[in-house]
């Protein structure tokens, strides 16, 4: 849907991904993170944000904007007071550029995963909810339909008995 969207308004996608229900894994959201990465580290994008329907409840789904890139440091609970509770003599290996370096790509990958996957659910539970209300509507329908041939069968058969009984009568004298 959102290709289509881009497509009418003349916005060339640099790739699409279809059928996301079928193809869903942690690889390919590492594989879409990585790219994603390696072209906001070489600065062709300014900033990574990530649109997705989050799933509420199987009737309520809500869209999401979510900046991946940058990440917002100012969110976290480290900051310079804190520092002193660690110990000098920590030794680190590999270094902690490295180590940090490792946690972003996963926690990058992990991000684009569960997007993907609280759309897929929210798209499972749109679906659900349009299949039970067409049920519904299908089975009220069902319903009126039958009343409707009941009443006018009914009346049928009324008729042919005034018919018959007047035709009775109408021998009698």
């Amino acid at each position: 849907k959102g290709a289509d969207y881009f497509r009418r308004r003349n916005v060339k996608g640099i790739e699409t991904i279809t059928n996301l229900a079928r193809d869903i894994s942690y690889g390919l959201a590492s594989q879409v993170a990585e790219k994603l990465m390696k072209s906001y580290a070489v600065g062709e994008y300014d900033e990574i944000r990530l649109i997705y329907n989050e799933f509420k409840s199987a009737i309520s789904q809500q869209m999401v904007v979510e900046t991946l890139l940058p990440v917002d440091l100012t969110a976290g609970t480290l900051n310079s007071q804190n520092e002193n509770h660690f110990s000098k003599d920590l030794i680190f290996e590999p270094s902690p550029e490295q180590i940090v370096e490792n946690l972003l790509n996963k926690h990058f990958s992990v991000q684009v995963y569960r997007c993907m996957s609280e759309s897929i659910a929210a798209e499972h539970a749109a679906r659900m909810t349009a299949m039970e209300n067409a049920t519904n509507n299908a089975r009220d329908m069902i319903s009126s339909l039958t009343l409707t041939y009941n009443k006018l069968r009914q009346a049928s058969i009324t008729k042919e008995l005034i018919e018959i009984c007047s035709g009775a009568e109408a021998l009698k004298d």
